[in-house]
């Protein structure tokens, strides 16, 4: 058991870098060329791509309310994504500035979902502590 709550910690901690590292790199992309972000993007496309793969499979593995919650918030963003894409053919400046507020919208909403999360996580992980401690209590270690 208490491996299973080391590997939680290993994989909070990966997760907070990660996002240290990819808030970096955002900022550099700023002066990054057309052709440099397209490529980032298809690149990002196949790691969500990727994730979600891990994740289904993951879930699958899970029972009852944490599979479900996942299901609904991955549910959440794919209705956020579709209603992006439909904006994506903008043509025109207006259509071209919703667009951007859209897409900056749902970037804002999945790193508000990311934060949740991790939270998510950080809870669940010292709970899993908290009952390997009355465990060890209870039972010996």
């Amino acid at each position: 058991m208490q491996d299973k709550i080391a590997k939680l910690n290993e994989k909070i901690d990966a997760l907070q870098e990660k996002l240290s590292i990819n808030a970096a790199a955002l900022d550099e992309k700023r002066s990054a060329t057309k052709e440099q972000i397209d490529a980032d993007i298809n690149t990002a496309r196949e790691n969500v791509e990727t994730t979600k793969e891990h994740i289904k499979a993951s879930a699958d593995k899970v029972k009852g309310e944490a599979a479900e919650e996942v299901g609904k918030v991955r549910a959440g963003i794919e209705a956020a994504k579709q209603k992006i894409a439909d904006k994506k053919e903008a043509i025109d400046q207006a259509r071209l500035e919703r667009y951007i507020d859209d897409v900056s919208d749902y970037a804002a909403s999945c790193l508000e979902t990311a934060a949740l999360a991790i939270g998510e996580a950080k809870l669940a992980t010292l709970e899993a502590i908290a009952a390997q401690m009355e465990y060890d209590e209870k039972y010996g270690a």
